[in-house]
């Protein structure tokens, strides 16, 4: 297994409050060093 350092993902961050959660997310899509996509959906309504 190699030990380089690979960074990969993306920012996601939530919240517990108390009536619910708050998350929170950027709209970018990256490949590699490149933006992709400048909007895309990461987060979804679920019931």
């Amino acid at each position: 297994m190699s030990k380089e350092l690979k960074q990969t993902g993306t920012t996601t961050t939530a919240l517990v409050c108390k009536n619910g959660v708050v998350m929170a997310t950027e709209h970018r899509a990256t490949a590699g060093t490149l933006i992709a996509h400048k909007k895309t959906q990461k987060l979804f309504k679920i019931d």
